[in-house]
């Protein structure tokens, strides 16, 4: 165990952290089934996965880089974002072969929804050269 004399010095190491750490509770909430609205800045930097749908569903640049990811699995999947008028989107993973299925997220699997909102921090983190830190 460190001596309290060692604090002040661990301290001083850790503060150029300070706002550079994205968090991700290992308990994510369920993504909605309709997003009305990108988060202000992105997801919250304290997450349990909420404004993960919304971030990928208002941002192309993040819907294109978290789409990959699904793209390479090994049953190819397409994430699409579709519009509701007159103000909400939601989000399908559909099989890559099958162009013509809608398949929202939430009905995809519990795996394939618990993921999206490790690969928006894990994007998010990386534009902001930030750290992502996944409770386990």
């Amino acid at each position: 165990m460190p001596s309290s004399d060692a604090l002040p010095e661990f301290h001083r190491q850790l503060l150029p952290l300070r706002g550079k750490v994205r968090w991700l509770s290992g308990v994510r909430r369920g993504l909605p089934d309709f997003s009305r609205g990108a988060p202000p800045g992105g997801p919250p930097r304290l997450s349990d996965g909420e404004g993960a749908a919304e971030a990928v569903a208002y941002d192309a640049a993040l819907l294109a880089e978290v789409a990959t990811f699904y793209s390479q699995l090994d049953a190819p999947r397409a994430l699409d974002v579709h519009e509701v008028p007159p103000r909400a989107r939601w989000l399908s993973l559909n099989p890559s072969g099958r162009p013509t299925f809608q398949i929202h997220i939430n009905d995809t699997g519990e795996g394939m929804a618990q993921v999206l909102p490790v690969l928006v921090q894990a994007s998010v983190a990386a534009r902001e050269g930030s750290i992502l830190a996944i409770e386990g």
